[in-house]
């Protein structure tokens, strides 16, 4: 997002929780923009007033970065993934390799991850007990989907503090460097 898209969305949240905005500094409303400039307008306006109706008091940026992505990035819900999971498997072959063509079916990533975490597609296709196969699916599917989640709603925000940190760092060397370099030009002289 621009700056000036990011105030705009700012803007927004002001004016759809006009009760708190009236609260709002100016040091919220930075802290908000640097935590939010990395998703993209338009899925953030959509967040914001998916937030505006579903919620009373103002959104902190944590809420407002799961909204995005609820948006941007879906997971489906546990029962949605078990299902995805029997469709993929029963279209696939649960790992074998079939006669005729396979048809090509997507997964959630965080659906793969559960079922290999129970052994694979064949093993899930192999098992005779489905109930006790769902179950543990469900605890699986719930850490795995938690993990791509947080990838999705706050890695951004890491690798970025990252970048700056790198960045301040080599600043801080090269003015060290530029330090030392004039230290021993006037050592010389």
């Amino acid at each position: 997002m621009k700056k000036s898209e990011v105030l705009e969305l700012v803007a927004a949240l002001r004016d759809r929780f006009p009760k708190a905005g009236k609260e709002f500094s100016a040091r919220n409303a930075a802290a908000y923009c640097e935590d939010l400039i990395d998703l993209e307008f338009s899925t953030s306006v959509a967040a914001v007033r998916r937030l505006a109706a579903t919620v009373q008091w103002f959104p902190s940026i944590a809420e407002i970065r799961s909204a995005y992505a609820d948006i941007a990035v879906p997971t489906p819900d546990p029962d949605e993934a078990w299902k995805e999971a029997l469709q993929y498997g029963r279209k696939n072959g649960w790992g074998r390799e079939l006669a005729g063509p396979r048809e090509v079916v997507e997964v959630h990533p965080a659906v793969k991850d559960a079922v290999e975490g129970l052994g694979g597609w064949r093993q899930l296709g192999q098992s005779t007990s489905q109930e006790i196969d769902r179950a543990h699916f469900i605890k699986l599917y719930s850490s795995s989907r938690a993990r791509y989640r947080d990838k999705t709603i706050s890695q951004p925000l890491i690798e970025e503090t990252q970048r700056k940190l790198l960045r301040g760092q080599s600043e801080e060397n090269q003015s060290e460097g530029e330090e030392s370099e004039n230290t021993r030009r006037l050592g010389r002289r």
